[in-house]
């Protein structure tokens, strides 16, 4: 009798320690969380809004995928099809190249905790947009590192500001685009009224 009242209690008592642990949370910045931060939280939590270095994220936004940045430019490095989970990412089937250009939906946010000295992923269920796909191939996908798929272009913001270095870069191109008649004069000044604040 002893041993099942001592049985039940550590169960009880490992029970209410794992319903501590959060599933989701409504904010959570991505920049100052700290190792201790994610002890609270369920591996994959789900988050209402993320704030990251890079920008601030929150479901039911849109994102652009652009192009892909790996060298046979055939398919995307880090997105793939359907959305995430543990089956599906031991067997990725990665977006094709015919997907750039392609408005999409943030559905889920989700953060994979730091383990084994690595850092904490953030993994992004989306559907498309348009919903014009010829099949249920491209209607969902995940992005399964969205910093990385940032840093590489293969995802933009297109609400975003241009950060001051991004407005050089267009400005540049304008200029050469203008060198090579293939914008006008009245079009690179309209172009230059815009970007030259954001320089300055």
């Amino acid at each position: 009798m002893k041993k099942l009242v001592i049985l039940f209690f550590l169960f009880f008592v490992l029970f209410s320690v794992q319903s501590q642990i959060l599933k989701s949370v409504d904010e959570f910045d991505f920049v100052i969380a700290t190792k201790k931060d994610y002890e609270s939280y369920k591996n994959l939590f789900e988050v209402n809004k993320l704030i990251t270095g890079f920008g601030t994220f929150q479901k039911g936004e849109d994102l652009l995928i652009k192009y892909p940045s790996n060298n046979n430019l055939r398919r995307f490095s880090w997105i793939a099809a359907d959305k995430y989970s543990l089956i599906n990412a031991m067997a990725m089937i990665m977006f094709p190249s015919s997907s750039s250009n392609t408005k999409i939906v943030v559905d889920n946010l989700r953060i994979f905790k730091p383990l084994n000295g690595k850092p904490a992923t953030i993994i992004v269920d989306f559907r498309n947009k348009n919903d014009l796909n010829e099949g249920v191939y491209n209607k969902f996908g995940n992005i399964f590192n969205l910093e990385k798929a940032f840093k590489t272009g293969e995802v933009v913001n297109p609400y975003a500001k241009l950060n001051r270095y991004q407005a050089i870069t267009k400005l540049k191109k304008a200029k050469i685009s203008l060198e090579l008649e293939m914008i006008n004069q009245e079009e690179f000044d309209s172009l230059n009224e815009l970007l030259i604040p954001i320089i300055k």
